[in-house]
């Protein structure tokens, strides 16, 4: 039994590190495509609590007068997902920059990673430091 568990735990390891370089491809994709916008990991993910089964968790924060198409802009960064030929799970929110302060967008991104800060918004975010804890106040 204990080597089907070890090899069922190995593969579970291989299939999310090719999730995560998946991951990175289509930020890195996503910071060609949308400089000027902040791009957060937020969820289980980003709280190094994910399961095998984890999706992603993408918060795109766009300038203003990005905001007048939040549903287009999360639809960019699907198809963005499909060129690549990437089939990984990724649930897309599109936050605008005044949208910040609201404690159910603060709640939802709590323990946070900024992947990316095209918008200059890092510093009003409930997201993790490099190494460190969650900030408490945006």
């Amino acid at each position: 039994m204990a080597g089907a568990a070890g090899r069922l735990l190995r593969a579970l390891a291989k299939a999310r590190r090719s999730q995560d370089k998946a991951f990175e491809a289509l930020v890195g994709e996503l910071r060609w495509l949308f400089p000027e916008y902040t791009l957060v990991l937020f969820g289980s993910r980003s709280r190094g609590q994910a399961g095998p089964t984890s999706d992603y968790d993408l918060a795109v924060v766009a300038p203003e007068p990005g905001c007048l198409d939040k549903p287009g802009l999360a639809s960019k960064v699907l198809e963005a997902r499909t060129r690549l030929g990437l089939t990984l799970s990724l649930d897309v929110v599109v936050p605008c920059p005044d949208e910040l302060g609201d404690p159910l967008v603060a709640k939802m991104l709590e323990g946070c990673r900024v992947l990316h800060d095209g918008a200059g918004v890092s510093e009003r975010l409930p997201c993790r430091p490099a190494g460190g804890r969650a900030r408490t106040e945006p």
